[in-house]
């Protein structure tokens, strides 16, 4: 399965439509700040998790989305972390997904 991480912030990445694909960003939910996935018309969303990096209360860990392109074509994934009722994102993470078909 293709992660998207990071290092692909401003960049594409390929994908072939109807296979799962991830998306891991780091985040660290007890300082308030998370992830918020934008709506995509194009890509549905197979789950949502968060993994934390170890036992200690406050440790950050690891955003997970599992997606997948309905059709091919093109699409730019936004993330935006901030706070609850925060308008104005503090960081922002997008990534163009180009999808052919199968």
């Amino acid at each position: 399965m293709l992660v998207i991480d990071k290092t692909h912030n401003g960049g594409s990445a390929n994908v072939t439509a109807g296979e799962p694909f991830r998306v891991e960003l780091p985040e660290n939910p007890t300082t308030g700040f998370t992830w918020h996935l934008q709506d995509t018309p194009t890509t549905r969303l197979l789950s949502d998790t968060s993994a934390t990096s170890g036992t200690e209360f406050g440790r950050g860990g690891m955003r997970q989305w599992t997606l997948e392109a309905t059709q091919a074509g093109s699409a730019t994934l936004t993330m935006e972390l901030r706070r609850g009722g925060q308008v104005q994102p503090s960081d922002t993470f997008q990534v163009t997904v180009n999808a052919r078909a199968r």
